[in-house]
């Protein structure tokens, strides 16, 4: 089948987002440790009433290899001529963490590298098109932490010469890293590799695609869009020490460049912690709310091709973290997502399409390692 990725809108705009959501999913990352095992069963309270002080401990040398699934079923109404058009994306993106050193003030400079990334579109129940970063690799060796991936033999891996702007993103992607500076709770203070990434990204980009979709790429990997998308991931850690029962709020403004300005707010819980594979693991879930309105909706102009955004989403997450380290053992997470789409033509006629999305995202240690302990960087 044609390997190609769709360019038009109605399929391009799931498309894009799957592939921004590389790097903000990626960032739901909050930390790294331990060799996974069962799913994590519901945990009970040690001791009632314990506060506990939710830091992200890291450890100098250690190598954490974790694997993202993001799954997404749209489904795409009103469209001119085609009334309902369903699209079902599976993305599943293998990063690796390597702690380098830490900080007196305990943070940590941490390497976070893309390995590998296999995604694939289907359109009504048919096959539209699939990207697999390591099509042309020979088999996983055993000792590949990845090589137990469920979809290693998929039957449509694309052709690694494939032409296509979001493949060549996509490509540009894979074995790149990028260094982070992370504080205990979780703000990113340093980031650096952006350029080199954000260049490899837009580049090969040209004629029309080149003018339509590298001003997105290029504003989407920006350094304060890359850093929001980062910190607003990382940092879920409360101010204080909290008890099982307790929660604590964050509200903030984002500007997403695909999408819009999105207003969040987002409720945490600390559940309580328990024994989980070996390790004492606490239990965090969260309940989030966003609302979303491009700059069309907000001041009322509209741009012709351009299209514009409004809606809100709704969801929740539950994290296992190992309680001694601030480590993920096991994030879980459903978003439902539905949005107007609104595209305004030459002739000053507006087509609006209804998008009713929901994501869901799974996020796993693979394997862990320690190296010789690294030195500080002070």
């Amino acid at each position: 089948m044609p390997t190609r990725l769709p360019t038009h809108l109605p399929t391009r705009l799931p498309t894009l987002c799957a592939a921004a959501l590389v790097l903000s999913c990626a960032g739901a990352l909050r930390a790294q440790d331990h060799q996974p095992g069962a799913a994590p069963a519901d945990l009970k309270v040690i001791m009632p009433g314990e506060r506990v002080d939710l830091r992200y401990r890291w450890r100098a040398g250690e190598v954490l290899h974790y694997r993202i699934v993001q799954q997404t079923d749209s489904s795409l109404k009103d469209l001119p001529g085609a009334g309902e058009l369903r699209v079902a994306q599976t993305q599943t993106t293998h990063t690796t963490m390597t702690v380098r050193a830490l900080n007196l003030d305990g943070s940590a400079i941490i390497d976070w590298s893309f390995d590998s990334i296999r995604a694939q579109v289907r359109r009504n129940d048919d096959p539209l098109a699939s990207f697999d970063s390591r099509a042309s690799d020979t088999a996983a060796a055993p000792s590949d932490p990845h090589a137990d991936d469920p979809h290693a033999d998929d039957p449509h891996a694309s052709d690694p010469h494939a032409d296509d702007p979001m493949t060549h993103a996509m490509r540009a992607m894979v074995g790149r890293t990028i260094t982070l500076t992370i504080a205990p709770d979780g703000r990113i203070l340093d980031m650096r590799g952006v350029d080199a990434l954000r260049a490899a990204v837009s580049e090969p980009l040209a004629g029309t695609e080149a003018r339509t979709m590298r001003p997105d790429l290029r504003a989407f990997l920006s350094d304060d869009a890359l850093r929001d998308q980062f910190e607003q991931a990382f940092r879920l850690m409360p101010a204080e020490p909290v008890a099982a029962g307790e929660s604590w709020e964050r509200s903030e403004s984002r500007y997403f460049p695909m999408a819009g300005t999105v207003d969040a707010r987002t409720r945490f819980r600390y559940e309580g912690a328990g024994p989980l594979d070996g390790v004492r693991a606490a239990k965090l879930s969260a309940v989030s709310t966003l609302s979303l309105a491009t700059m069309g909706q907000h001041d009322r102009r509209t741009v012709v091709g351009k299209p514009t955004l409004a809606g809100a989403a709704r969801g929740g997450t539950t994290a296992w973290l190992d309680l001694a380290t601030g480590r993920l053992l096991r994030l879980e997470s459903v978003m439902a997502a539905p949005l107007d789409v609104a595209r305004h033509t030459p002739s000053g006629d507006t087509a609006t399409i209804r998008v009713e999305s929901i994501s869901r995202l799974t996020m796993t240690l693979a394997e862990a390692s320690a190296r010789a302990e690294a030195p500080s960087a002070e």
